[in-house]
């Protein structure tokens, strides 16, 4: 019989309860990524880049906003090192720098979002 540790009205199973206490330094990734996640237009951002790789000005056009408030937001991602970029010509093309974090964003896609695109 597997007994569990319950914690206000959240039951947690021994072998998650022991990954959450044995990595602490991936909850403190996890929990940078999720900040730098915590905007709506960051999160727009993130689902429309995908597994893709974008420039600004393909982003200012497919999220219908303004260059500034694009990079601004691209630059938060970018000092959390959610997102990366490679400069090619005067352009910076931006793609998601982990797998890891692509697997959140499928997640959010699947459960939040419909045809790919985060909902309104």
């Amino acid at each position: 019989m597997i007994r569990s540790i319950i914690i206000g009205q959240a039951r947690i199973l021994p072998d998650v309860q022991h990954a959450i206490l044995d990595h602490a330094e991936d909850l403190e990734l996890v929990a940078a990524v999720l900040k730098a996640m915590g905007h709506p237009l960051r999160l727009r951002l993130l689902c429309t880049v995908g597994d893709s790789e974008l420039c600004v000005n393909e982003l200012v056009l497919l999220l219908n906003t303004t260059q500034t408030n694009v990079s601004q937001h691209l630059n938060i991602l970018l000092r959390s090192r959610v997102m990366v970029r490679r400069r090619l010509g005067v352009r910076h093309y931006y793609r998601v720098n982990h797998h890891r974090t692509m697997v959140i964003i499928q997640n959010i896609r699947d459960v939040f979002c419909s045809h790919g695109n985060l909902r309104r």
